[in-house]
């Protein structure tokens, strides 16, 4: 009988599979087809530039101001006057740091 049943063998479930083991845990892994054969065959990973960087991070607000004036940039806010938005702003700098 095991401790832990995971389901999936892909990348994460193989990898908690492995970790789980090392420490001595009896684990089962469940995978209905190949393992690490489906999203994780061919997911390609995933690029995105604001996962790269945190995004409250100093300076973020200067540029996110130059941003908002550009459509095509990767931070846009179509300008309005709006408490809420003015509210998530405030918000968001304070961990700016």
């Amino acid at each position: 009988m095991s401790d832990i049943l995971i389901i999936g063998g892909g990348v994460v479930g193989v990898t908690a599979a492995y970790f789980l083991a090392e420490a001595g845990v009896n684990v089962t892994l469940v995978e209905k087809g190949e393992i690490a054969a489906g999203s994780s065959y061919g997911n390609a990973g995933l690029i995105c530039p604001g996962y790269s960087d945190p995004v409250p991070m100093p300076g973020v607000l200067t540029q996110g101001m130059k941003w908002m004036l550009d459509a095509e940039s990767p931070f846009y806010i179509k300008p309005r006057l709006s408490p809420d938005l003015a509210a998530w702003l405030w918000r968001f700098q304070q961990y700016c740091n």
